[in-house]
């Protein structure tokens, strides 16, 4: 799995490469940029919006709209990593409100909600992958409470590493501005959970285990379902390679950590779906395909 967010001195002129090759009708040469970035683009949708589905449609459209717009990449005023992932920022800062969104509390109201009776199932196999996928969920259900600015610079620099130059530039603001807001959304997510989560204190009040019931009652959790728990997929951390070394954020290493151990998602293949797209005769006149 390529991180296109670790420095490599030939990353740029092999997109390069790709991009001229692509715009000359090598259909190839476009799928391996869409391969390249596509699971990179679905892992940030997915934890922008917790939804497989719409993290799904917000990816392919993402790729329909960097491969149209590819004829207009100059090089020379950025790398295509800069201006491939600022188009994913710019979409998911604007898009349409999704369906969860409209569900959404502050973290002041989520602290303030009263502990849950214990309503825990008999212990087997199955409920103990509904736990995994619950814990999952819950994680990513609480980036809802951001904004959608500070989701996404939770997402970018929190989960995914990504230094405050990438990072801003991605975003479209000044790296002071991207630290202050990172620093900002670490705080509140690390307060919020450090004392609500029984993950990371068992005194806290909150444990997913009291809530597989209400949950698999709602239908919210389906042990025939896992939207989630990938058991296979990597982790987080194995694709970033990187971890919270400095000593101002030992507060926030066990919140951040809890992120980092989550799947990074890979499932996905968008290279096919795309490619029948490049197949219309609009996608034929931009990319010179006959």
């Amino acid at each position: 799995m390529i991180n296109p967010f670790i420095e490599k001195s030939n990353a740029d002129d092999d997109e390069k490469r790709l991009i001229e090759s692509s715009l000359q009708g090598n259909l190839q040469a476009l799928e391996k940029i869409i391969f390249r970035h596509q699971a990179w683009i679905y892992n940030i949708a997915l934890r922008m919006v917790c939804d497989p589905d719409d993290a799904q449609d917000i990816t392919q459209e993402i790729l329909v709209k960097v491969i149209t717009k590819m004829s207009q990449f100059d090089p020379e005023k950025a790398s295509f990593r800069t201006w491939l992932y600022r188009i994913v920022a710019n979409y998911v800062l604007s898009m349409k409100r999704t369906k969860y969104e409209a569900f959404v509390v502050s973290f002041e109201e989520n602290a303030s909600h009263k502990q849950m009776p214990d309503q825990r199932p008999d212990s087997n196999p199955e409920n103990e992958l509904l736990l995994e996928e619950s814990k999952i969920g819950c994680y990513l259900g609480s980036l809802l409470c951001f904004s959608r600015k500070e989701r996404l610079v939770f997402i970018l620099g929190a989960i995914f590493s990504i230094n405050s130059a990438v990072g801003s530039e991605i975003v479209g603001i000044t790296s002071s501005n991207y630290r202050k807001i990172l620093s900002r959304s670490r705080k509140k997510l690390s307060n919020f959970v450090n004392h609500k989560c029984g993950l990371l204190n068992q005194s806290n009040p909150c444990h997913c285990s009291n809530y597989l019931k209400e949950y698999m009652d709602a239908g919210w959790l389906n042990p025939d379902k896992l939207v989630f728990f990938k058991g296979e997929e990597q982790r987080v951390k194995d694709i970033i390679n990187a971890r919270i070394n400095d000593s101002h954020l030992v507060h926030y290493r066990e919140c951040v950590d809890m992120f980092r151990d989550h799947p990074f998602y890979t499932q996905y293949d968008f290279t096919s779906k795309v490619s029948e797209l490049v197949k219309s005769n609009e996608f034929k006149q931009v990319f010179h395909l006959h």
